[in-house]
C-alpha cells in the first residue's frame, strides 16, 4: 500500500472534527486529508507587465486624489514573476453534505502564508514572511519558512529575469491550477494564445484557485533541496542510502531529536537501527514514520518519485530490511565538494524498513 492509500486509510481519524473547524496549513495536512502531494509543477517566468496578468506596471507614486501613478518611462526594471501551476485540481468536499470546501492545495498554501488574489488590483499582493523562490541546478523551487518545498519547476532561466530578481531581491510568486501555463489537452501550444491564457488566468482568480505572495529571491543556495536515493555500496557500506534535506528535520526540531548521529570526516557510520524512526517504502515512495506514535501524527516526511524507485534499490531495501539515512545541508561526496568538508553538517542513522 503506497503513501496515498495509506494516508487515505488514516483520513477518518484525522478529519473527525466538524467541517467548519477543518483547516489546511501545510503539505502534511494535505496528505493527511487523503491526497498525495507532489511539488512538480508547470512553471513559467515572466513579469508583472505580462498581458496574461493584466499588464501590471511599476508605480512611481500617488496622485492628489489617491490614485496610483503608473511609471511609463520605460527605465524602471519590470517586476519579476514566477508562475507555479499544478497539473490538476484537487477539490475537498464535506463527506456528509457533499459541499465543496475548497481546493486542497490552494487552501493549504493560503494557510501557510500566501493569499488569494480575487478580482482586485495586482498591487494588493502582500509578502509571505519566510517564503522564498530558490534557484537550483534544474530550475527553481518555492519553499516556506520551514524549508519545505511546495513547488518546483524547470523553466529556462532568462538572464534578464534573473538580473531583475537579483536587483529587487524578491519576486512575485503565483500558485494555482489555472495560471495559463500548461497547454490544455487537445490544444497545441500555438493555438493556446495569449487571449486564451489570459481567460484561464481570470477564471482561476474568479474561482478562488489563484494564490500569490511576494517572496524573497535566492539566486543560489549552498543547501541541497531535493531527496536522493543511492545504491548499496555508496560511501563504502552495504545498505541502500536515503538522503533527506536538512529542512526535513529542521521543521521537527532537528535530526538529533530522532537519534541521528552527527558525523565528521573519518567517523564510522552508525550500525544500530534508530528506535524512533522507520521507513515505509513502496515502488514510488519513501516515507519516514515515528513508529511509537499514533496515526496520523506519526508521519514525519517523505518523497514521491513519479517514475518509481529503481528496482535494484527496492530489492536491496526489502532484502536487507534497513537503509542508511543521511541528512544535512549537502549530499556527501557531491561533485565539486572539498573532500575535507564532505561530511560537514551531516547526521546519519540506520532506519528499519517496512515495505508496502
Amino acid at each position: 500500500m503506497g503513501k496515498a492509500k495509506r494516508i487515505k486509510n488514516q483520513r477518518r481519524a484525522r478529519w473527525s472534527a466538524p467541517a467548519a473547524s477543518r483547516t489546511l496549513n501545510s503539505i502534511t495536512d494535505i496528505e493527511q486529508a487523503g491526497e498525495e502531494f507532489t511539488a512538480e509543477t508547470a512553471c513559467r517566468l515572466t513579469y508583472l507587465n505580462d498581458p496574461i496578468l493584466g499588464n501590471g506596471q511599476p508605480v512611481s507614486g500617488m496622485g492628489p486624489d489617491g490614485e496610483l501613478l503608473v511609471d511609463d518611462s520605460g527605465t524602471v526594471e519590470p517586476i519579476p514573476v514566477v508562475l507555479f501551476e499544478p497539473s490538476r485540481i484537487i477539490v475537498r468536499t464535506d463527506r456528509i453534505t457533499g459541499a465543496v470546501l475548497g481546493e486542497t492545495r490552494t487552501e493549504a498554501i493560503v494557510g501557510g502564508g500566501f493569499h488569494h488574489l480575487p478580482d482586485s488590483p495586482v498591487w494588493t499582493i502582500q509578502p509571505a514572511l519566510g517564503w522564498g523562490v530558490y534557484r537550483t541546478g534544474e530550475g527553481v523551487v518555492l519553499r516556506d519558512a520551514s524549508g519545505v518545498i511546495w513547488a518546483s519547476g524547470a523553466p529556462a532561466l532568462d538572464p534578464a529575469w534573473v538580473s531583475a530578481a537579483t536587483s529587487y531581491g524578491y519576486v512575485v510568486a503565483f500558485y494555482g491550477p489555472k495560471l495559463g501555463v500548461r497547454t490544455p489537452p487537445r490544444l497545441s501550444p500555438r493555438a493556446y494564445t495569449t487571449a486564451k491564457r489570459r481567460a484561464e488566468f481570470v477564471q482561476g482568480r474568479a474561482q478562488g484557485l489563484t494564490t500569490v505572495a511576494i517572496v524573497t529571491w535566492h539566486g543560489a543556495t549552498e543547501e541541497d533541496l531535493e531527496w536522493v536515493v543511492a545504491e548499496p555500496g555508496s560511501y563504502g557500506q552495504p545498505l541502500p542510502v536515503v538522503f533527506a534535506p536538512a529542512a526535513t528535520f529542521r521543521m521537527h526540531g532537528g535530526a538529533d531529536l530522532f537519534g541521528l548521529t552527527p558525523l565528521r570526516l573519518h567517523d564510522p557510520l552508525p550500525t544500530t537501527p534508530l528506535p524512533d524512526l522507520i521507513a515505509h517504502i513502496s515502488p514510488t515512495d519513501v516515507d519516514l514514520i515515528r513508529p511509537n506514535e499514533p496515526m496520523p501524527t506519526n508521519y514525519v516526511a517523505g518523497v514521491h518519485y513519479g517514475e518509481g524507485l529503481s528496482i535494484s534499490w527496492l530489492q536491496a531495501a526489502r532484502r536487507l530490511g534497513k537503509v542508511l539515512l543521511l541528512t544535512g545541508p549537502t549530499l556527501p561526496g557531491k561533485s565539486g565538494t572539498d573532500p575535507s568538508q564532505a561530511w560537514r553538517g551531516i547526521s546519519a542513522g540506520i532506519v528499519q524498513v517496512e515495505t508496502r
